[in-house]
């Protein structure tokens, strides 16, 4: 994984400062994840209401985790977007991955068929718009830093690890053919069908969730719906983030 922690004398380094335009809540490409997942979370004091003697950890949330996000695309020239989980969605995600990410990275522009769109639904929102929901999406604009990054040899890769600042590597990164393209955006004209009842009702109690949060803080309130008998904290290593439930 991309390492923001590395440095280099190119100026396609983060020396030029990227800038981002955020989408609206809930708009995004469903599945185009490429530049990988991470968890994002900081450490906390050991209490005695955790579950585990070391490496606790809670994830990030709203600026903090968006931050954090951001500055592990700013360290790569080829991430063009980012994207940040609230965390209501960490429950579906233990259900159906055994584990939890809060930013993923995008490093190919996809056309607009990869995208959903969960705040425009005129009848009862599709699975992919449930998922959609919790996720916030900022795309990184076009400028002199990319300018100058196009006129570069980008054939050696960047620093890699499994570990950038708080956030951990959990998904690594994938290239995908025109085929899978082609696949998933197929999948999301579907509507995102799926075959577990269980993940899909997860899905859609996060829908609920997460959509409170996003009306609450278009009034100007700064609210956190927390999902219900998920973890409290997260142990987080270098490969793999683990759910800690209390």
């Amino acid at each position: 994984q991309p390492s923001a922690s590395s440095s280099s004398s190119s100026s396609c380094d983060a020396d030029t400062a990227a800038e981002y335009a955020k989408l609206p809540d809930g708009r995004t490409t469903y599945g185009f994840d490429d530049g990988g997942c991470y968890l994002c979370a900081s450490s906390v004091a050991e209490t005695s209401t955790t579950a585990s003697s070391e490496g606790a950890s809670v994830p990030l949330a709203g600026e903090d985790l968006a931050n954090s996000c951001r500055a592990i695309c700013d360290a790569d020239p080829s991430c063009v977007a980012f994207t940040v989980g609230r965390t209501a969605t960490a429950a579906s995600q233990m259900q159906r991955w055994g584990t939890v990410v809060n930013c993923c990275l995008e490093k190919r522009r996809y056309p607009p068929g990869a995208f959903v769109d969960a705040g425009n639904s005129g009848r009862a929102p599709s699975s992919c718009q449930h998922e959609v929901m919790c996720w916030t999406r900022y795309e990184r604009r076009e400028g002199r830093q990319q300018q100058q990054c196009a006129t570069q040899d980008h054939s050696t890769p960047p620093a890699t690890g499994p570990s950038v600042g708080e956030c951990s590597a959990v998904w690594e990164e994938v290239i995908y053919t025109d085929d899978e393209i082609r696949r998933k955006i197929k999948y999301i004209n579907e509507g995102c069908p799926r075959d577990d009842d269980e993940f899909a009702a997860l899905l859609e109690k996060a829908y609920g969730e997460c959509r409170a949060e996003v009306m609450s803080e278009s009034l100007g309130a700064t609210v956190v719906v927390l999902p219900e008998s998920v973890y409290a904290f997260v142990r987080v290593d270098a490969a793999r983030a683990a759910s800690v439930v209390m």
